[in-house]
């Protein structure tokens, strides 16, 4: 019986033959499967999904509420920027006769500066700045903690208009005050600008959905700031050229 067994199954069998070739397909199948990490019944795969996670994690990031603080960290850097490169300039600018110019007709044309020299500005800068020091370590983290700092930024984007429109009217100051006016002035400046960039750089990470785009958001943010920064120093400077020559 054991021989009819063998005899059965034996190599020679077509039926035989047969069986193991079918046994070596499956086992190729199986191997390449296995190899390739597919099978037969494996799902395809939509080519288009990287678009998607790209287009949604775009959507993560600009946020509209992160685009509304973009726009304003761009513009805040291009009219302080403006402001900081001219008013310099306005301090050097000869000073002119306001009574017997011919060209002067006040409240509103003249084209007079204070004259002051390279030192004295200089001198005006560098006391700014040592105030500065105090105004960004110690007396921002009080107000910003008091009063929130959205309420901060605020109350410093509603200041920063009367700063721009009483700057010209300067020089119609009497001259023994003057430079009280000035250095006034400078500081509120100042004070204004130390109070409305960290505002608006806490303003945009707070905007952020999650930690993974905060990296992202900030570069985008800072580039904007940066064009800000270029823009602004050339439109100032050209409108005071254009205001000087027509008076």
């Amino acid at each position: 019986m054991f021989l009819e067994k063998i005899k059965t199954a034996s190599p020679k069998d077509p039926h035989f033959k047969s069986t193991a070739h079918e046994e070596g397909n499956n086992t190729i199948s199986t191997s390449k499967a296995t190899t390739y990490g597919t099978s037969n019944n494996s799902p395809d795969y939509d080519i288009a999904e990287p678009k998607k996670k790209t287009s949604s994690k775009f959507k993560t990031i600009f946020t509209p509420q992160s685009n509304l603080t973009l726009i304003v960290y761009g513009m805040l850097a291009m009219h302080s920027m403006g402001f900081d490169s001219l008013f310099p300039v306005y301090l050097h600018h000869p000073q002119q006769d306001m009574t017997n110019d011919p060209d002067v007709k006040l409240p509103f044309k003249f084209t007079s500066g204070f004259g002051l020299g390279s030192q004295t500005i200089g001198i005006l800068y560098t006391l700014n700045g040592i105030i500065g020091m105090f105004v960004q370590f110690i007396f921002f983290p009080f107000c910003a903690q008091r009063y929130g700092v959205l309420r901060c930024f605020q109350a410093v984007a509603l200041c920063f208009p009367f700063i721009y429109f009483v700057t010209p009217f300067l020089v119609l100051v009497p001259e023994s005050l003057s430079m009280i006016i000035v250095y006034l002035l400078l500081m509120t400046k100042m004070i204004l600008g130390m109070f409305a960039f960290p505002c608006t750089t806490i303003l945009l990470t707070n905007t952020a959905s999650s930690l993974k785009v905060l990296g992202t958001l900030n570069g985008v943010g800072v580039s904007i700031s940066a064009i800000g920064r270029a823009v602004g120093p050339a439109l100032v400077g050209e409108a005071f050229t254009v205001g000087v020559k027509l008076g």
